[in-house]
C-alpha cells in the first residue's frame, strides 16, 4: 500500500461510522429484493475490513458535503432575516410595538421559505449559492 493513502488521511467521527453502517444495512435489507445476493463475507458490517473502512470514508464524505450545503443554507437565510431586520429599523415615525409587529410579519413570510432554501443548497448548492 502507497504511504499517504486517501484513508490515512481521513479523520473519521462515530456520525460517519453510524452512516455507512445504516448504508450497509439498508443496502443488504433491499439487495434481494433487487435480485442482488451480496457477499457472504461482507453481510455483517465490519468496520476494520477493507469495505468497512471504504463504507465509513464514504459516509465521511457524503456528511461533510450535507454539512456544507447546511451550512450555506443556514447563511442565506441568515441574510433574508437580517435584510428584514434591516429595512423594518430603518423606518422612521413608528413606534417599537410597530416596529416588532411589522418585523413580525415580515419574518413569518420567510419561514415558509426556509424550506426551499435548504431544499435549493442540498439538491443544487451552486445555483444556489449564487441566488
Amino acid at each position: 500500500m502507497a504511504k499517504n493513502s486517501h484513508r490515512d488521511l481521513i479523520m473519521t467521527t462515530p456520525e460517519d461510522t453510524e452512516l455507512a453502517i445504516l448504508f450497509h444495512d439498508t443496502y443488504e435489507r433491499l439487495a434481494p429484493s433487487f435480485g442482488y445476493e451480496t457477499r457472504d463475507d461482507t453481510k455483517v458490517f465490519d468496520q476494520t475490513s477493507k469495505n468497512g473502512k471504504l463504507m465509513v470514508a464514504v459516509a465521511h464524505e457524503i456528511n461533510q458535503a450535507i454539512t456544507l450545503h447546511t451550512q450555506e443554507a443556514e447563511i442565506a437565510l441568515a441574510r433574508k432575516v437580517l435584510g428584514v431586520s434591516s429595512m423594518v429599523h430603518k423606518q422612521k415615525g413608528i413606534t417599537q410595538s410597530m416596529r416588532l409587529k411589522h418585523l413580525t410579519k415580515e419574518m413569518l413570510k420567510i419561514i415558509p421559505d426556509t424550506f426551499g432554501v435548504i431544499e435549493d443548497h442540498l439538491t443544487n448548492p451552486t445555483e444556489a449559492g449564487e441566488k
